[in-house]
């Protein structure tokens, strides 16, 4: 291993970065639960996906996964071209619990109104710290 922490073998370089995390594109249409394609996943289980209602989904883990105080999550925001406006915006957090992040998608264009298929290939990251 490095001093940055990168070591090499068998065809493989892994990086010790000091957190567990998930990542993955999100896409969700309809009133189906989001689906994953997972990136990159050190957490241990694969989180499950279920719609709660108009703009609200969850992300569930095993119990007590996210560590209060030692846990984040990022969402990256629907993106645009110049052919198109941003039409929606996501949050994501953990309310205080510990086996779930909840995700929210609201629309720009309707008074930030609950709206469904804003997720169209959002990166979300969850990193949980030591």
């Amino acid at each position: 291993m490095n001093d940055f922490g990168v070591s090499k073998g068998a065809g493989t370089i892994t990086q010790n970065v000091g957190y567990k995390s998930y990542v993955a594109n999100i896409i969700q249409l309809g009133t189906n639960a989001p689906i994953a394609n997972v990136i990159q996943n050190t957490l241990g289980f694969l989180p499950i996906y279920s719609y709660s209602a108009v703009g609200y989904y969850v992300l569930t883990a095993d119990a007590e996964t996210f560590t209060e105080g030692k846990s984040t999550v990022i969402i990256a925001q629907p993106w645009s071209n110049a052919l198109s406006a941003i039409k929606g915006y996501a949050v994501a957090d953990f309310l205080g619990g510990t086996d779930a992040c909840y995700i929210r998608t609201f629309d720009l264009e309707n008074s930030l109104e609950p709206t469904n298929a804003i997720l169209k290939g959002n990166l979300i990251e969850i990193r949980v710290y030591p």
